[in-house]
């Protein structure tokens, strides 16, 4: 016996009984994947940059793909590539967004949408050279005494994607002697360099503002950055007996307050500055008089003056104190009192403070505590 087979559309028939019928498998070519428009972009280092493609279902039947995106190292996808299903013939358009890199050096990079089954599309991503780099002159200072020198700190950065050499160099006006440590140096990209400015001032008669300007030569860029601050340059010396330096902002508050046959007021002062070339030491004064606590509105009187220093503070006047922990707490009278923490010098670099002594006069104690590494502990013994 003889049976015939033949093979249409898909169809397996035969000569002798019924057949069963057979789907085809979708193949490489049933489903295709072409880049939109141009098959190159151009991108910059930590930009966003969004591919578009088509996908086109050459096929009868309705296919069902998955999709999957190639990228290059530490280059990230934004959009998620999952499986589309597309009806026979039906075309879709595809979007792709992808993160780029800070930092990354120029040249091509090859994305890749892939379909599977089905082909898959390249797409070259160009990264140009990025010439961009920072100036900053961070912490100068607000004031500073003319006659003595103030240091600031220049920093120098590249955010490009390529390395760069920088030259510094700095002026003043009015005219000063300006060094710059390690003025010149290289530069990774994504890399930055902190060097130290020191302006030696004049003396000045009154007080006016010095600018400093900075200014960063970049090769091979051919490119110049440039800086500026600004200090206030104030008189120091001694005039008629009295130290001459900046003014003291304060706040003078008049109150008045009483009944139609009794009237009666206050007057306070109340400032806050800080004190000296590099801003370090601050002096703050309440003064309120006269005492008014048996008034509906008045308020006690106080003389209070505290001085405070990087090594030691001083507190003068009306304030709250304790003779002992549990009996007295919360006394107010007149005294004084601060912490005064002991420094040396050895091989060249101040040690941290060893021990701290605390001195209270309105509650007649001295106290000697031991540093820890945040600067003061808890006191050993009570004098």
């Amino acid at each position: 016996m003889t049976v015939g087979i033949i093979l249409m559309g898909g169809v397996l028939a035969g000569g002798a009984g019924a057949s069963p019928t057979l789907q085809a498998s979708p193949t490489a070519d049933s489903v295709q994947v072409r880049a939109v428009g141009t098959d190159s972009v151009t991108t910059r280092p930590g930009t966003t940059v969004t591919l578009r493609f088509r996908l086109t279902n050459a096929s009868d039947t309705e296919q069902t793909v998955a999709l999957s995106l190639d990228l290059p190292n530490r280059w990230r996808a934004l959009t998620r590539a999952d499986s589309v299903t597309l009806g026979p013939g039906e075309r879709r358009l595809q979007l792709a967004s992808v993160a780029v890199p800070a930092g990354i050096s120029s040249g091509p990079r090859r994305l890749r949408l892939r379909a599977q089954p089905g082909g898959a599309a390249t797409v070259t991503a160009w990264v140009p050279v990025v010439q961009r780099a920072r100036l900053q002159v961070q912490g100068m200072p607000r004031r500073s005494a003319a006659g003595r020198p103030y240091d600031a700190t220049v920093v120098v950065a590249n955010d490009g994607n390529a390395p760069v050499r920088y030259t510094l160099s700095a002026t003043a006006d009015p005219p000063a002697s300006v060094s710059l440590r390690d003025p010149a140096d290289s530069l990774a990209p994504g890399a930055q360099k902190r060097v130290r400015l020191t302006i030696e001032t004049e003396s000045v008669e009154r007080t006016r503002e010095q600018e400093v300007t900075v200014r960063s030569r970049l090769t091979p860029w051919d490119t110049t950055l440039t800086a500026r601050a600004t200090v206030e340059l104030v008189p120091f010396g001694v005039s008629s007996g009295i130290l001459t330096g900046p003014s003291y902002p304060g706040t003078l508050r008049l109150s008045a307050f009483g009944s139609r046959t009794s009237q009666t007021g206050q007057v306070s002062f109340e400032g806050s500055s800080d004190l000296g070339t590099d801003g370090r030491q601050s002096l703050d004064l309440l003064l309120r008089a006269p005492n008014q606590s048996g008034r509906r509105f008045g308020r006690r009187s106080t003389y209070r003056a505290t001085y405070t220093t990087p090594s030691w503070t001083v507190r003068a006047g009306d304030h709250t104190f304790s003779r002992t922990r549990l009996a007295e707490p919360g006394t107010f009278g007149l005294g004084g009192g601060g912490p005064v923490r002991e420094e040396w010098v050895a091989r060249g670099r101040i040690r941290p403070p060893e021990t701290v002594w605390k001195l209270s006069m309105a509650g007649r104690s001295l106290r000697r505590c031991p540093a820890t590494s945040s600067g003061t502990g808890a006191c050993q013994h009570r004098l």
